[in-house]
């Protein structure tokens, strides 16, 4: 038990690093601290974090026991961290790709196999905050004044044409309200989103994930114009992350079933099988209340309605329904912005990377990097909706 555990967590850890820096260190048992240590890039990070998962595969897969449930939060058998640890897999194998390309040349035989073999349930652990375990970006982002959610990529859920009038205003005035005074509201079918057509509508009606602010949060949220008030909507996560804030001691996903089946469908998608894709989308598409979609890529509800006014086709579909179904979990509960980078879907200029932190190169007397903004390296060609703004 202690040594499939111990390979399981260097997996994840290496695979972590792998999936945010550019480079690190391969760090284990055998590992001379008194000597210098060379980095590996980020690719044979990942292979090295590969490596201990499947250790930890190859250990549980012989033996059968059940883990202390502090060490997860959650109760974990043998075969339970098997199917953990293949998800995990699967999940890693695509987030590590930075760009459209290296998402492309991923091993998606080995994507659809990990998520086939992985889990059958969401994996939820117990975030207990006065035990040590505490998702923070659920938490702040659904406090009182700290985070609403982005009209650029959730507002492609608008049927009305809000988004598109909202998108077409000069990018620096854009904000939560036209310049006569009308709310910027999102008015869709999707049912994770609050439905109606007013805002007091729309707050008696509740969206399955989403939630539009309460008249509290108004003026706690829309601050500091100086920063631009483009990053103002009058959405935010809830009701899920509402319970969290409230109670701080909640059931939480860390992987979601949604999340892996996606993951087989996008593997489905790029080797060729429209259909098995389509099906996939469906899973989930459907509880939100969209007609299902087929491998031609019907789309009668026009979720996601893309910037440019146009319904999403099949891969659009796919990228729509993962993003709604991972919010807030994953590594940094950043799954949209792993994805983001290998679909090409991220703001022109966003960092692709980040760097191992200058001053641990210093003290390395190793070179410091830095990624993104206008003329860096590894920064995004631009997104592939080309929104209004981009340059």
């Amino acid at each position: 038990m202690v040594q499939a555990f111990a390979r399981f967590v260097l997996g994840l850890s290496h695979a972590s690093l792998a999936a945010f820096y550019d480079q690190g260190f391969k760090v284990d048992e055998t590992t001379d601290m008194a000597r210098p240590q060379e980095p590996l890039d980020y690719r044979a990070l990942m292979e090295e974090a590969f490596g201990y998962l499947d250790e930890a595969i190859t250990i549980a897969g012989s033996a059968d026991f059940t883990l202390p449930f502090e060490w997860m939060q959650a109760e974990v058998t043998s075969q339970d961290l098997v199917r953990i640890a293949r998800s995990y897999k699967a999940r890693f194998r695509a987030q590590v790709a930075r760009t459209p390309t290296e998402r492309a040349e991923v091993n998606w035989n080995a994507v659809i196999a990990d998520a086939e073999a992985g889990i059958q349930s969401d994996f939820n652990i117990f975030m207990d905050w006065n035990a040590g375990w505490y998702n923070g970006f659920l938490d702040y982002a659904t406090d009182t004044g700290w985070n609403s959610l982005s009209y650029f990529m959730y507002g492609m859920a608008d049927q009305s044409g809000n988004i598109q009038e909202w998108l077409d205003m000069y990018h620096w005035e854009k904000s939560h309200h036209f310049p006569d005074g009308r709310p910027v509201l999102i008015i869709t079918p999707d049912t994770r989103f609050p439905q109606g057509t007013t805002v007091e509508e729309q707050r008696a009606a509740s969206g399955r994930y989403f939630r539009i602010m309460n008249a509290e949060e108004e003026g706690n949220t829309w601050k500091r114009p100086d920063r631009g008030p483009w990053r103002w909507s009058w959405y935010k996560a809830g009701p899920r992350g509402q319970d969290y804030y409230v109670e701080k001691v909640f059931s939480q996903p860390e992987i979601t079933l949604a999340e892996i089946r996606l993951l087989k469908a996008e593997g489905l998608y790029r080797n060729g099988d429209l259909a098995g894709a389509a099906a996939i989308i469906n899973e989930t598409r459907t509880a939100a209340g969209l007609a299902p979609t087929d491998g031609s890529g019907t789309n009668p509800d026009c979720v996601p309605k893309l910037p440019d006014g146009s319904c999403g086709d099949l891969w659009e579909m796919l990228k729509w329904e993962k993003r709604m179904e991972v919010v807030w979990t994953g590594l940094a509960g950043a799954n949209w912005w792993f994805d983001g980078r290998g679909w090409g879907d991220l703001w022109k200029d966003s960092p692709l990377q980040y760097p191992i932190p200058c001053q641990e190169m210093h003290a390395l007397q190793l070179p410091c990097n830095t990624y993104g903004g206008p003329g860096g390296k590894m920064g995004s060609a631009g997104s592939t909706y080309r929104y209004p703004g981009e340059g």
